[in-house]
């Protein structure tokens, strides 16, 4: 006996007209399927993260002169190996995983990082010798265009996390602050430590909450989102004229 194919089984078929368009969207269903078991790439962003933020800590300290000068020395070996190297190359990883912006800022603070290392080196051992204040003013010209490359990071974090917003606000003021105190404006440099620890502790956090987050497959440790933010939608993405 017959049984009568009701409109609402037949309805799902419809958008077919054929054999070869089933045949397609089955391949292409395939083809996410596979995409999906491939392995994925761990993200990198808390590990650099958790670099950048030890080194700056202990640079900080030094600045907030909490510690002996002669600490610095223990500043060089992090800034090339930690911060640097270990910033610089698991920060490349960030190409693979999608992350411009990660792309744009571990492996550049990363050189950053290897670059100040080498420095305090070659000023201990008695290869660099600036006389007089030209160490601290050419120390300061430096840091000016770290501050522009970091103001562009700063406008660019408004677009991810509250978390991203606070840390970067930070570095910026830290730098101004040491760029000041580096061309004798201000003459402390206790100021910029200041906020450098404020920048040790937003990395730390999102180091923290990226770790966290990921092992426990749910938000724990939440990053703060943007919702009616002046030029952002509610999904961070920039508006762009319809």
């Amino acid at each position: 006996m017959e049984t009568e194919t009701s409109a609402a089984e037949i309805a799902p078929y419809q958008k077919y007209n054929g054999v070869a368009d089933l045949r397609e969207e089955l391949l292409e269903l395939i083809a996410e399927l596979k995409a999906k078991k491939q392995r994925k790439i761990a993200d990198p962003s808390a590990l650099c993260t958790a670099a950048f933020s030890l080194t700056n800590f202990l640079l900080a300290v030094v600045q907030l002169k909490l510690v002996p000068a002669s600490f610095l020395q223990i500043v060089a070996p992090q800034a090339l190996f930690y911060g640097g190297a270990v910033q610089f190359v698991y920060g490349l990883v960030c190409c693979f995983t999608n992350n411009m912006f990660g792309v744009m800022v571990y492996p550049s603070f990363g050189a950053f990082w290897i670059a100040l290392g080498f420095l305090i080196t070659m000023e201990a051992e008695g290869v660099y010798v600036f006389p007089g204040n030209e160490g601290n003013h050419a120390l300061g010209f430096l840091l000016v265009g770290w501050l522009i490359y970091s103001i562009f990071l700063w406008i660019a974090t408004f677009t991810h996390h509250v978390a991203a917003v606070g840390a970067f606000t930070s570095l910026v003021i830290m730098l101004i602050l040491y760029i000041l105190a580096d061309f004798g404006v201000i003459h402390s440099t206790i100021p910029g430590g200041i906020f450098g620890l404020s920048l040790s502790g937003f990395g730390w956090y999102v180091a923290l909450a990226v770790l966290v987050n990921d092992n426990c497959g749910c938000t724990v440790f939440p990053l703060g989102t943007f919702n009616r933010v002046p030029f952002l939608d509610k999904t961070g993405k920039v508006f762009r004229s319809r």
